[in-house]
């Protein structure tokens, strides 16, 4: 009665570049008494590449064969009885680990992780990861503050990071330290205010400086994503209100986001200039 266990088997066949694919999987819950339960997973995952995903903006005319990674996680969940005299509605810990095997090539921008038109962008490079990895652990927490307001905290710590000539990059994406807060308060039957807070630590970003060579300045790369850009924060204000009828409900709301007006950092321009020298210029998020 306190043990569940779910064994899987996938099989994928890509003819696009004539591969198969065996991907076993085993999940386990444990429940440990009343409202907690104790999760771990294993599991073997394929990507394939599909056709549309074929890099020709960057010249790249081959399909790769699947990506594997192979994903352990844990996982404790405890629920506290509606009775209880404390705050806590519910407390929720993971930890996680990802290793990718052979990863596809991809181009990236060194100065700026997201991009209208990132293909059009001058400092694109071609990457190729040995591997992959992330890991990492989350802690959540819920409750309640009288009658009329919710709430929920989460933290996350990850590692991103790829392998590539032996050395261990962090990816474009990595954020080490990432927290949520969302506190909704009941204005009455039907209305809610919700206020939600974010906040992540800045992406990696490539560091440049410039040298002068026969009179002319020249731009000198750091290691790839050896940076960081400023940190990101924003918080968001949500007003709504439902409407019950008979066999439906509807429901409206107003949203504003970043209430503060916070800039924050989305990447940078880098130019040189014949009377300024090198001009980083810091993009920001609209």
């Amino acid at each position: 009665d306190f043990l569940t266990v779910e064994l899987g088997l996938r099989y994928d066949r890509h003819s696009l570049t004539d591969d198969e694919a065996w991907s076993p999987r085993v999940n386990a819950a444990w429940g440990l008494g009343r409202g907690s339960v104790l999760r771990v997973g294993w599991g073997w995952y394929h990507q394939s590449q599909r056709t549309y995903e074929l890099l020709v903006e960057d010249g790249d005319t081959t399909f790769y064969p699947p990506e594997r990674s192979e994903h352990w996680v844990a996982g404790f969940e405890h629920l506290f009885d509606s009775s209880s005299s404390t705050s806590l509605t519910g407390v929720r810990a993971e930890v996680y680990t990802r290793r990718v095997r052979d990863p596809r090539p991809r181009y990236e921008s060194l100065f700026e992780p997201f991009e209208r038109f990132p293909e059009g962008e001058l400092a694109r490079v071609r990457i190729e990861p040995e591997s992959s990895r992330a890991n990492g652990a989350e802690l959540s927490v819920a409750g309640r503050a009288g009658s009329r307001i919710d709430w929920w905290i989460n933290y996350g710590y990850a590692a991103t990071e790829d392998r590539v000539d032996g050395r261990d990059v962090p990816r474009s994406i990595d954020q080490r330290h990432t927290v949520n807060v969302d506190v909704n308060y009941r204005l009455g039957s039907n209305w809610d205010l919700n206020l939600a807070w974010r906040f992540h630590t800045g992406w990696p970003t490539t560091p440049v400086s410039a040298v002068e060579e026969e009179g002319e300045l020249v731009p000198v790369l750091g290691s790839r994503n050896s940076d960081r850009l400023s940190n990101y924060h924003r918080l968001d204000l949500r007003v709504s209100r439902r409407w019950q009828f008979r066999r439906s409900r509807l429901t409206a709301f107003a949203d504003v986001q970043n209430v503060y007006n916070r800039r924050n950092s989305a990447g940078q321009d880098v130019e040189i200039d014949d009377e300024r020298g090198l001009v980083k210029k810091t993009e920001h998020w609209p």
